[in-house]
């Protein structure tokens, strides 16, 4: 399992806050699907409001 950095922020908002998640997966694709998931709950925004920066390995 590595770790990945995932870097973002919300869009169409006064101020574009950057979010930044660090995410436990097999490979960057189950951890943009994981980023993602968290994004589409209720209490979150809506992963449609979220703009996508970057995702690296962190070693």
């Amino acid at each position: 399992m590595k770790q990945y950095l995932i870097k973002a922020r919300t869009k169409g908002f006064k101020h574009n806050s950057p979010i930044r998640s660090h995410i436990f997966a097999a490979d960057e694709e189950t951890a943009m699907m994981k980023f993602r998931a968290e994004y589409d709950k209720e209490e979150n925004i809506n992963y449609n409001q979220v703009e996508f920066i970057s995702i690296e390995e962190v070693k």
